[in-house]
Parts: structure tokens; sequence; C-alpha cells
């Protein structure tokens, strides 16, 4: 590194204000994964095999975050190179919240009504599905480079595994938290 680049600013707050946006990301999780998931299986009597295939979509659509860690690097977006990326992604995962509950509210009225007509429910969920998982693969990759662009080059594995570990310990308190 040049001596004349400037070294980022790092400190243990800072990285632990970047870690915390792996509290929303806890939170979409649990509830996209879990709650919305045993929702539809116990409560509306869907065979698990669709719903899986919803939860597992994302997965599949895993390219995206690749390409989005690409563009993050090469070409800003609305004059910032990771953040819009980041703002973008979350803003689609946000988007696909109030759909999931609409879905849950047409499956409800379906399993009232004797069944049937669920076709609605189901391109809702699908919908909410490939915005949720479009948004999480757009955010994720920006925002692991922005953690790791945060810390001098000797801390940066640690940078990452902070952030990774508060990720990991919000699934358990989050989920705890859910379910009261």
């Amino acid at each position: 590194m040049d001596k004349k680049e400037k070294q980022p600013v790092f400190s243990l707050w800072r990285l632990l204000r970047l870690s915390s946006f792996q509290i929303g990301s806890a939170m979409g999780d649990i509830i996209v994964t879990s709650i919305w998931n045993r929702v539809m299986i116990s409560q509306f009597g869907i065979p698990a095999a669709p719903v899986s295939l919803l939860i597992a979509l994302r997965y599949l659509l895993s390219p995206l975050s690749l390409w989005a860690g690409y563009r993050s690097d090469t070409r800003p977006f609305l004059g910032l190179r990771r953040s819009s990326y980041i703002w973008l992604g979350r803003g689609l995962m946000v988007l696909s919240l109030p759909l999931l509950g609409w879905s849950l509210t047409r499956f409800a009225a379906a399993s009232a009504a004797g069944g049937g007509g669920e076709a609605m429910g189901w391109l809702l969920a699908v919908l909410s599905s490939l915005l949720y998982g479009v948004g999480t693969l757009i955010s994720g990759s920006p925002y692991l480079a922005l953690v790791r662009d945060s810390a001098p080059r000797e801390r940066q594995g640690l940078a990452i595994s902070l952030a990774e570990t508060v990720l990991i310990i919000c699934f358990a308190i989050v989920g705890i938290a859910f379910s009261f």
C-alpha cells in the first residue's frame, strides 16, 4: 500500500455499528424462513415441498451476489460504491415483507373458504420470495466488501469474522424474541 494512501479508521465501535446491519438480516431471515414456513405448513396444511422450494429460491439466484459484488467494486450506483447497492437490496427486502403478509391473508381466506382460490396467494408468495432473495443477494456482497474496506489490511479478517459472528448471534436472539 502506498504511504500516501489513507488508511481506514478502524475501531471496535465502528465495526460494531457496521455489524448492526446483521440484526436486520437476522430478523428478515427468521420471518421469511421460519415463521412463514411454520404458518404455511402447520396452519394452512400446505405441503412442505412447494414451501421449501419458495424458501430455496434465493439460493438458486445466488449468482446475483457475485454480480452485485463485482458491480459495487467497479461501478458506482447513485454516486456511491457500496452503500447504494446495500440500500437497493434492503429496499427490495422490505418491499417483500408486506407481500408475504398479503400472501398469508390470501391463503387464510382460501383455507376458510374450504380450499381453492389460492392462485393469488401463490403469486404473491413467489413474488415476495423473489424480491426478498434478490434483495438479500444484492445487499450481501457489497456489505461484506464495505466491512472489509473499513478495516486496515491486517484487520480485515477480524472485521469480517466479527460481522458474521454478530449475524449468527442475532439469529438466536431474534428467534427467541419472535417466539414470544
